[in-house]
């Protein structure tokens, strides 16, 4: 198995020279996907480090390779088929899409649901601050640089939004399903079909 230096691969310490998940990953993504590491490389300072989705930047993970499975079904391709880089939450949520063409609102509402019976409401004020807390501190120890609302205080960065709710007084899951359906309409307009969601 041929080996790529993690230096010579964006986004990724010199430092983290060792063989672990975040730097075996990109190595074993790029011979799924028949990528070498320039055409990686490009592709990463293309999207200017970011989810293609969301425009997350995650410093502290890769971004992951996605692929059209209609062209080539499971985690190999042929690399003609090869889409942009995605953070794990897009490329999970869009892998459940392509797959059982479930991603609205009855899943939202299933997610919804079981964070309820354990008790759990991610945008309580209290919880929401808890968890920014910890995002901030691992951020820190790490080193890394993230931009969302929790590290910066800035409300137009990710996360934002949902501070200025809360600050607001306004209910943050029907501000969840009112964004939920703006990314459903941005599906219809790019010709995908998003029947039954």
């Amino acid at each position: 198995m041929p080996s790529i230096d993690a230096s010579t691969v964006a986004g990724v310490s010199v430092e983290l020279t060792w063989e672990c998940c975040w730097i075996g990953l990109p190595k074993v993504a790029l011979q799924r996907h028949h990528l070498d590491p320039e055409t990686f490389r490009e592709m990463v300072v293309a999207q200017g480090g970011a989810c293609a989705i969301c425009g997350y930047v995650a410093a502290d993970r890769p971004l992951l390779i996605d692929h059209d499975h209609a062209c080539c079904p499971g985690k190999h391709s042929c690399g003609r088929c090869v889409r942009s880089l995605l953070c794990a939450g897009c490329n999970g949520f869009l892998g459940v899409l392509e797959v059982t063409g479930e991603l609205g609102s009855t899943r939202l509402q299933a997610m919804r649901a079981y964070l309820a019976r354990w008790g759990v409401d991610p945008f309580e004020a209290e919880q929401f601050r808890r968890a920014g807390e910890r995002h901030r501190a691992r951020h820190a120890k790490q080193g890394i640089d993230c931009r969302c609302y929790h590290c910066t205080g800035d409300m137009t960065q990710p996360s934002g939004w949902i501070a200025e709710a809360l600050a607001a007084g306004r209910p943050v899951w029907d501000e969840v399903e009112r964004r939920n359906e703006e990314a459903l309409q941005r599906i219809r307009d790019a010709g995908l079909s998003v029947d039954g969601l």
